[in-house]
C-alpha cells in the first residue's frame, strides 16, 4: 500500500498547475507532505526492511517542500485551514534534519524560504530560528547562497530576519563574519536591522 502511494505522488507534478489556485496547491502538497512524511517515518516491520522506500520518500519530501515563503504559511501557518499546522514542529524538525540532498542545497532552500517573509509565531518563527541558526554555524556556505541573491532578495531576507515583536537593539555579533566577508551582504543586515520596529 505504501509503495502504490509513493509511486502516486512520484507521478503529481512538483509546481502550480496551470489554473490552480495557490490554496489548492497549498492544500494538495500538504497532504502529500502529510503521506510521504508517514513513510518515512513508518516503523512497522514491513517498512524497516525497505529502506529504498523511506529514502525516496525522504527525497520526494525535500523536493515538495515549499520553496517559498507565501507557500510555506499556507502549509505551515495557524491562519490557513486545512493544512499541517497542527503538526507543523513533526514536519519541520523532519525537514531540517534530512540529509538526502547536498548541505549547501539545503542551505539555500531555507534561506529561500525567508525572502518575502513576515513575522508570526509557531511554525514562521521556527523557520526564523533556522535560519538564523543556518547563518551562524554555517557561514561559508551561506555567502555562497547569498551572493545568487538579488538586491531586493538579500533585503527581503534580512527584513525577515529582524522582524518580530523585540528585534535586537544592536546587530546580532553572530551575524559579523557575513557582514565582514561581503559588503553588499552587511548593507542589507545594516538596513534592515535600522528599519526593525518594536511591537507596542
Amino acid at each position: 500500500m505504501r509503495l502504490l502511494l509513493l509511486l502516486g505522488l512520484i507521478s503529481l507534478p512538483p509546481f502550480q498547475a496551470h489554473g490552480q489556485t495557490i490554496y489548492d496547491y497549498a492544500e494538495q502538497r500538504a497532504r502529500e507532505l502529510h503521506a510521504l512524511h508517514s513513510i518515512a517515518k513508518d516503523r512497522s516491520p514491513g517498512m524497516e526492511r525497505r529502506q529504498d522506500i523511506k529514502a525516496q520518500a525522504e527525497y520526494l519530501y525535500v523536493e515538495r517542500f515549499p520553496g517559498d515563503f507565501e507557500t510555506f504559511a499556507l502549509i505551515f501557518d495557524f491562519d490557513y485551514r486545512p493544512n499541517l499546522s497542527l503538526e507543523y514542529v513533526q514536519h519541520l524538525e523532519f525537514f531540517f534534519g534530512l540529509h538526502v540532498v547536498p548541505q549547501d542545497t539545503m542551505i539555500s532552500r531555507l534561506l529561500r524560504l525567508g525572502v518575502g517573509g513576515r513575522w508570526d509565531a509557531d511554525a514562521i518563527s521556527m523557520l526564523q530560528q533556522e535560519i538564523d541558526q543556518a547563518m551562524e554555524i554555517h557561514s561559508g556556505k551561506t555567502l555562497e547562497v547569498l551572493a545568487g541573491f538579488s538586491d531586493e532578495d538579500l533585503a527581503s531576507l534580512f527584513r525577515f530576519y529582524f522582524d518580530g515583536p523585540h528585534p535586537p537593539d544592536e546587530i546580532p555579533a553572530k551575524l559579523n563574519p557575513l557582514m565582514e566577508a561581503d559588503a553588499r551582504v552587511a548593507a542589507a543586515i545594516t538596513e534592515a536591522h535600522g528599519k526593525a520596529e518594536h511591537w507596542h
